[in-house]
């Protein structure tokens, strides 16, 4: 419509224009057919990236997403955390994500989340692109996970095929504690979006529960939350700080360095596996209230046999993330909701691809749910689709707020009367 109305408006004293080009010589010919080649090529190259930068637009997911993952996605996923960094990546401009912000009115911790959406740890390693990936439209980011001394090595992913799944295998590689204080100490993040912060120790420690602190002490006066990450699969060594032998220390030495903290004292959680035992599930859920920990993540990268099966052509070290965790990952919140009485907020961050799995994990129990491998398939404009589906889903079942659907598909047992006669 737009081209059709200039062709109109110009087309009136285009007749002098003709004759006028007619007329000069044939070198001005070619300078006046360069010069307007130039800027109609310069003007339809602004107007595409004027509106690449809604991350819902088709131009994106049609074309640069696809292209995108033609590279290898370890190469991929670095490329994308760089052009986030230097701004160069769409963004959420969708004006109707903004009516739906009455449905997702949640305060967790005594901060206010826009909605339920964020991205877990593991995309955004050392905090380098995190102002940008909060304006993709996610409530909260997560950084992470980072020991208190930089490890170094190398990253590497798998992409699964037929299957909406990675394999990842990162060793807990970080710029350290103190870089990662640095980049974050400079920004006022509740303004913004929640920034939380993974923490987790080297594998080779002798001292978990220290090391734990240490870290707590670093990043916790520049975090929203943080999380004590004891769950990292291709690690045994920081796998076994989930039996409650080693993670009751670690709480412990965790809980005093953040009492101590004068002024903002960050919501402390701890991260741990959707694989659990019902006993493991049963010792976390009782660690959890003994030491009044402020919430549980629950889920990581598996490598449990049956999730493996999902990927059996794929024969590289790693955890598996993505589609095979959904079910695991949901029935292991219910459990720990049963468990913890629902007095707990649980955040799960594993086996979310789209707003279906978003509302299952919402239902069974989580006040927050994480995404990560759906963003390296699906791009950003996964954020404000998953958003516009789950207040569509929220209205639909006829409540004023996300907050009234945690937990509908799992009733906990309410506390029993207080007997009115001695025979009743």
């Amino acid at each position: 419509f737009f081209f059709f109305f200039a062709f109109a408006v110009l087309s009136l004293p285009m007749s002098k224009y003709l004759q006028a080009f007619k007329n000069i010589q044939r070198a001005d010919k070619l300078r006046v057919a360069k010069s307007v080649a130039g800027g109609t090529l310069c003007g339809a190259s602004l107007l595409c990236l004027l509106s690449c930068r809604n991350c819902e637009n088709q131009l994106y997911s049609l074309v640069v997403m696809p292209l995108l993952r033609k590279l290898d996605p370890t190469t991929m996923h670095q490329l994308i955390i760089k052009l986030c960094a230097w701004g160069l990546m769409p963004v959420n401009t969708s004006g109707d994500t903004k009516r739906f912000l009455p449905f997702f009115e949640l305060g967790v911790w005594g901060v206010d989340f826009i909605n339920p959406i964020g991205i877990a740890a593991g995309y955004d390693i050392n905090a380098e692109a995190y102002r940008k990936l909060l304006k993709w439209g996610v409530s909260h980011v997560e950084v992470g996970s980072v020991t208190l001394k930089p490890i170094t090595g190398t990253q590497k992913l798998t992409r699964v095929d037929g299957s909406v799944a990675l394999i990842s295998d990162y060793g807990l590689v970080n710029d350290g504690a103190e870089k990662v204080a640095q980049r974050l100490e400079k920004v006022n993040s509740l303004k913004s979006g929640v920034i939380g912060v993974n923490v987790c120790v080297d594998p080779n420690t002798t001292d978990p529960a220290a090391e734990f602190a240490e870290c707590v002490r670093t990043l916790g006066p520049v975090a929203d939350y943080l999380v004590l990450n004891v769950s990292t699969p291709e690690i045994p060594q920081i796998q076994r700080l989930q039996d409650a032998q080693h993670l009751g220390p670690i709480l412990k030495a965790a809980r005093n360095v953040r009492d101590n903290f004068e002024g903002w004292q960050p919501p402390l959680l701890i991260k741990v596996s959707s694989d659990l035992t019902q006993k493991q599930q049963a010792e976390v859920a009782l660690l959890a209230a003994l030491y009044e920990l402020d919430g549980i993540v629950v889920g990581n990268a598996s490598i449990h046999p049956d999730r493996l099966k999902s990927c059996p052509a794929v024969a590289v070290a790693g955890g598996v993330s993505g589609s095979p965790l959904t079910e695991t990952n949901t029935e292991c919140i219910k459990a720990l909701r049963r468990l913890t009485f629902g007095r707990i907020p649980l955040v799960a961050s594993g086996g979310v691809i789209d707003s279906d799995d978003a509302w299952a994990k919402i239902r069974a129990g989580a006040c927050l749910v994480q995404i990560n491998s759906a963003l390296h398939f699906e791009g950003p404009s996964v954020v404000p689709r998953m958003c516009r589906a789950l207040a569509f889903k929220v209205k639909a079942e006829g409540y004023p707020s996300i907050t009234d659907c945690i937990g509908l598909d799992q009733v906990l047992v309410p506390a029993k009367q207080k007997r009115k006669w001695w025979f009743w």
